[in-house]
């Protein structure tokens, strides 16, 4: 599947997320429809998350063949970009699987079909409390859980722009723009409160999947910049 293809489902997926929303907080009894519909948008998103996983995996395969040759020094700094990103998804599962847990219960389907997988990606059909607000604003929130996420996406961002050297502050700017991740305000609000606030379980759920895909497309994008001739990246 095409790059472009992958990024209009996340498109369908994210609008359908936002929707969702909407129509959650306009009602004070979520109907079926609606708690169905966000399980139907985090399938999408997580389906195209997967679909951006085996790009990179393919990707990675073949600098691993010996028909192109690439330095130690870039091998490395690949390795490095992985590793980060493998970490930064593997904390945003764990996160929503703690959030759930929290909410669930340790013996939950959800949870258990979760901890069964080596990733802990938890199936949002399996959530049994999908509409929970007051709980979830509770572990986001007043455990700042919000802020620790923030600040582990920063940390993230900044290492892998770490692996590129860049001329001056345009260059920069540039590369910072095409890596993505900002948790900028948005419509008056901070990024997380965009995600989070008086957000149900399942809406948070899904935010977590589009958080993934985010991670996951920086990892892209910063793959194709350490495989630029040398000096590409800086202006002349």
């Amino acid at each position: 599947m095409k790059r472009r293809t992958i990024y209009i489902f996340v498109a369908i997926a994210v609008a359908c997320l936002m929707l969702g929303i909407l129509a959650g907080i306009s009602i004070n009894s979520y109907s079926y429809d609606v708690l169905n519909g966000f399980v139907t948008s985090g399938d999408a998103v997580h389906s195209a998350n997967l679909q951006m996983e085996k790009v990179i995996d393919e990707k990675m395969a073949y600098l691993e063949s010996d028909t192109i040759g690439i330095s130690p020094e870039t091998k490395g700094k690949i390795d490095s970009l992985k590793m980060y990103a493998d970490k930064m998804v593997a904390f945003v599962y764990n996160m929503r699987l703690e959030l759930v847990r929290s909410i669930d219960g340790e013996e939950s389907q959800a949870v258990q079909e979760a901890l069964a997988r080596p990733d802990h990606y938890l199936n949002a059909a399996s959530i049994a409390r999908k509409d929970e607000v007051t709980a979830t604003m509770n572990y986001m929130y007043n455990q700042r859980n919000v802020s620790i996420l923030t600040n582990e996406l920063e940390e993230y961002r900044e290492n892998i722009l770490s692996l590129v050297e860049c001329k001056n502050y345009e260059d920069s700017s540039a590369v910072r723009d095409q890596i993505g991740l900002k948790m900028d305000h948005v419509n008056g609000r901070v990024w997380g409160d965009n995600l989070f606030y008086n957000a149900m379980l399942i809406s948070a759920s899904v935010a977590f999947d589009q958080i993934v895909g985010d991670v996951r497309n920086a990892e892209y994008e910063m793959l194709k910049l350490l495989l630029k001739p040398s000096g590409e990246n800086q202006q002349q």
